[in-house]
């Protein structure tokens, strides 16, 4: 009966190790998205105002049929009137507002990792940017408002970019894209150091040295004492 104990308190152990290894490090398996062409006429990109002279990325797609979700005026730059913001906007209008909603897709594959969409303001215009993580690589503008007004903006894409749909399993479903090539994209440079005007969303880190560290420790305090006295049991019987 010591033995069966000490047998399953082993089991226990090293199923709890192998759950805390599984958890803890992100599987690596990649999933491949297509993408569905959309009436760009049915999107509006917009540089919406927050906190202190900062602006944050939404993008609106209207449904077919149902209540005007915007209304833009003027030129270089277009002003946008949400109107989405004065009914329940529910059955007529999607408000993309984050990166759950929307993902930069360049040359034809998902970039969630290494490049981060944020608006500056930049030789008196706001502009949409890809920035890249690495500093030695350059970053895309993917669009720009043209000038700069009070309240919301729309930016313009430039030539080559466009709003798509995901394709997942051969179905179209209602995640967006800003996609686009970035051999015809032009870099950005720009004029004097910016600061990005979104917050960047910090992407977890995994220790896993720590996650080794952990491994050996249990293995040795708990683990490798319970084999030496199941061993001392067989000797002694």
């Amino acid at each position: 009966m010591k033995s069966y104990n000490r047998l399953q308190s082993l089991f226990l152990t090293l199923s709890a190790i192998a759950s805390t290894s599984v958890m803890a490090v992100p599987s690596a398996q990649a999933v491949t998205f297509k993408e569905q062409q959309v009436e760009q006429n049915q999107f509006a990109v917009v540089a919406v105002p927050f906190g202190h002279k900062e602006h944050r990325l939404e993008i609106i797609e209207q449904v077919a049929g149902k209540q005007q979700c915007w209304h833009e005026s003027g030129a270089a730059p277009a002003k946008v009137d949400l109107l989405l913001l004065n009914f329940d906007h529910t059955d007529s209008c999607r408000r993309i507002i984050n990166t759950n909603g929307y993902t930069l897709r360049l040359d034809g594959d998902d970039d969630r990792v290494s490049r981060v969409v944020k608006i500056v303001q930049d030789r008196g215009e706001l502009k949409l940017v890809a920035f890249h993580k690495d500093p030695t690589q350059p970053s895309i503008e993917i669009g720009s408002t043209n000038g700069l007004t009070n309240g919301a903006t729309k930016i313009v894409l430039n030539p080559g970019w466009q709003i798509t749909k995901r394709v997942y399993q051969g179905q179209t479903v209602n995640h967006l894209y800003l996609s686009g090539d970035s051999t015809n994209s032009i870099a950005y440079n720009p004029a004097t150091p910016s600061t990005p005007t979104t917050p960047t969303a910090q992407t977890p880190q995994v220790d896993t040295q720590a996650i080794v560290n952990g491994v050996e420790q249990l293995y040795t305090n708990v683990v490798s004492p319970i084999l030496k006295d199941l061993s001392a049991d067989n000797t002694n019987k």
